[in-house]
C-alpha cells in the first residue's frame, strides 16, 4: 500500500503540505522514542553518535521515521547476537548524513541494485529473511521526496553502513 501511495504520488503531496524543518538530532530523538523499545525486546542496542551540530533539514515526520526504522531494522535483522547498531548524524558541505552501522552480514556492492528493486533480497536462498524486500525500496523512495537519496558501504571490519544523505534546510 505505501509503494502504492509512493507511486500515485500521494506521498510526495503530504511531504509537500505538510514538511517541516527540524533538527536532524530532533528527528533521531522522535525516532528513537517511537522505537526504541520495539528494538530493546529484540536485544538490539542502538547507539547514537550526534555530530550535526543541530542541522537542519525538512522532512515528513512519518515519512522518514518509517524510513529510519526499516533501514534500523534491516541492521537488527542481519547482525550478530549483540546487535549493536549506530546512528552517526553529520554535516558533509551542505548536506545531512545519517549513517546506520551495523557489524551484520554486509551488503555486496555489485548486488545494490538488486536489494532496492521492489521484492528484491539478496541471497535469499542462502540467507533466511523475513520480509517481501520492500523495505530498502520504500527508504530509497522516500529519501528521494526529502531531495535526498539513500547511500551504501561495506564496512571496514565488517558489516555496513547505509546513510541517508539530505539537503540542508
Amino acid at each position: 500500500m505505501v509503494l502504492q501511495q509512493i507511486d500515485a504520488g500521494v506521498a510526495r503531496r503530504l511531504f509537500e503540505n505538510r514538511a517541516a524543518v527540524t533538527t536532524a538530532s530532533a528527528l533521531i530523538d522522535r525516532f528513537m522514542d517511537a522505537r526504541q523499545s520495539v528494538y530493546q525486546t529484540l536485544g538490539a542496542e542502538i547507539i547514537i553518535l550526534d555530530h550535526s551540530d543541530n542541522a537542519a533539514v525538512k522532512v515528513l515526520d512519518s515519512q522518514m521515521i518509517d524510513c529510519l526504522d526499516r533501514l534500523v531494522s534491516n541492521a537488527v535483522k542481519f547482525s550478530p547476537k549483540d546487535k549493536k547498531v549506530e546512528i552517526q548524524i553529520y554535516v558533509v558541505e551542505k548536506e545531512v548524513c545519517i549513517d546506520i552501522r551495523d557489524r551484520g552480514i554486509g551488503l555486496n556492492p555489485d548486488k545494490l541494485d538488486e536489494a532496492i528493486d521492489i521484492f528484491g533480497q539478496i541471497d535469499r536462498e542462502r540467507l533466511e529473511q523475513q520480509g517481501g524486500g520492500l523495505g530498502l525500496p520504500i527508504a530509497s523512495h522516500y529519501a528521494a521526496i526529502c531531495g535526498g537519496r539513500l547511500e551504501f558501504e561495506a564496512r571496514a571490519g565488517g558489516g555496513s553502513i547505509v546513510s541517508i544523505v539530505l539537503p540542508l534546510a
